[in-house]
């Protein structure tokens, strides 16, 4: 019978392996803690500074360009300047318009990255809550009665009603 006695060999190899194993490991997860940290930093950043391009746009530009319009539209009532003119000054508040949806649009990408990047949720102090901004906050959905109703989703933003929206032709068909 042979019996072995770990007198040289006690195992302390395996043990440091082990142990350096685990302390790797947990560098790794240092490590991914870090980078996710920083991703959310950045995308947080990313999403209030879309933010607050958006508010610009609507707070300061739209309201701007439409106070352009109107002005130009009295001094062209009043034979001042040219349809041309006027016409320019419409198609500058339809470009302020496209970027401003463009704004909304990069603000809800910038705001899902940071979700993702957050693993589905904002910590809280992070997520303000209600910014006001939705993309589509009203659905007109026909239920299974026939009646129409709407569906409220999200709160809607206040933005600038359009004014050429408002305006009808002779045909009753919006312009």
């Amino acid at each position: 019978a042979e019996v072995d006695l770990p007198l040289f060999n006690q195992g302390k190899g395996n043990v440091l392996r082990a142990d350096a194993s685990l302390e790797m490991g947990k560098a790794r997860i240092a490590q991914l803690q870090l980078e996710i940290r920083n991703d959310v930093a950045v995308r947080y950043a990313a999403a209030q500074a879309a933010l607050a391009n958006v508010e610009e746009y609507r707070t300061r530009l739209l309201p701007m360009r439409e106070q352009i319009v109107n002005l130009n539209q009295r001094q062209h009532d009043y034979m001042l300047i040219g349809t041309f003119e006027l016409l320019t000054a419409r198609r500058q508040e339809m470009d302020a318009y496209q970027l401003y949806l463009e704004a909304v649009r990069d603000y809800w990408i910038a705001h899902s990255e940071l979700l993702r990047a957050a693993g589905g949720y904002l910590p809280e102090g992070m997520d303000d809550g209600d910014t006001g901004i939705s993309i589509g906050a009203e659905m007109l959905v026909t239920d299974h009665t026939g009646e129409d109703s709407v569906i409220h989703s999200e709160p809607v933003m206040e933005h600038v009603e359009h004014p050429v929206s408002e305006q009808s032709s002779s045909s009753g068909v919006a312009p």
